[in-house]
């Protein structure tokens, strides 16, 4: 069966969906699409949906510092390992170096690995959880921080050794949702006000002061002030644009890096003012 036509069926584990959705990236679809789709394929409580987004994006995140600990307990290379099995292997070592109790990092994850590979998987996890925590660290910071050797070079160069590895620490944590209020038809406080009331956390944002951060939303298009468009995700650095650039009723405005259709490459609009 091809990766664009299996589903997940109802009442499945948050570990079921996230090693599904590890097998499909390194299948080559993309993470930012396929999760989404996944988890509305599903029945999943909010507080599992958040859990999924963090397996996959953070299995994801740190794939070659968890790599390098599989390599000090298994004698087989991760490439000559069937995807499946590769996939729980991560998605278990995540767990355990991100504070999952072990009973409930392999347990759970070997509970949803392929049984043909359940008792390697199983071996190689439990192998590892007698070497930490403290988990061994490699001494290439490379390795450490999940960083393509050439990307690190490149950014040390550009950086400083300090500053190219503060960035690559704040970049390996996980990225929060902010929402940009639709200005017409409500505001940031009617954001706030609604996200309160169904029990999300939020935050103002600090570039954009009407941006709103939440925290652990999970599936973002199914929250009800996105659905219904009285906020739409858009990150504080995309939203700083129109703020720095301040347009005024009448001004063109060339967005060249929009999104194309029928071959247009940018687009172009007048600037209405909306306030």
């Amino acid at each position: 069966m091809t990766a664009g036509t299996r589903t997940v069926t109802h009442g499945t584990s948050a570990r079921r969906v996230a090693l599904d959705a590890l097998v499909r990236v390194e299948e080559g679809a993309y993470s930012h699409v396929l999760v989404p789709q996944l988890l509305r394929e599903t029945r999943l409580e909010p507080r599992d949906r958040a859990f999924v987004t963090d397996l996959v994006y953070g299995t994801l995140r740190a794939q070659r510092r968890i790599d390098w600990l599989l390599q000090r307990v298994s004698r087989r290379p991760s490439e000559q390992l069937d995807p499946p099995a590769r996939a729980a292997l991560r998605l278990g070592v995540y767990q355990l170096i991100r504070g999952v109790p072990p009973h409930a990092a392999v347990g759970e994850t070997v509970s949803v690995t392929p049984l043909s590979a359940r008792r390697y998987v199983n071996g190689v996890l439990r192998a590892l959880t007698r070497s930490g925590p403290p988990w061994p660290e490699p001494k290439d910071p490379a390795t450490a921080l999940s960083c393509p050797d050439w990307l690190f070079e490149l950014l040390v160069r550009d950086l400083g050794a300090a500053d190219a590895v503060a960035m690559l620490v704040a970049s390996n944590e996980p990225a929060a949702v902010t929402l940009r209020p639709n200005l017409g038809r409500t505001s940031a406080d009617g954001v706030s006000a609604e996200l309160q009331a169904a029990g999300v956390e939020h935050e103002s944002g600090v570039l954009v002061p009407d941006a709103v951060v939440v925290h652990r939303l999970g599936d973002p298009a199914l929250a009800p002030v996105i659905a219904e468009g009285r906020a739409t995700p858009q990150d504080q650095a995309s939203q700083a644009v129109v703020a720095y650039l301040a347009p005024r009723p009448g001004d063109w405005v060339l967005d060249v890096a929009a999104a194309h259709r029928r071959g247009r490459a940018g687009r172009r609009s007048r600037f209405r003012d909306r306030g």
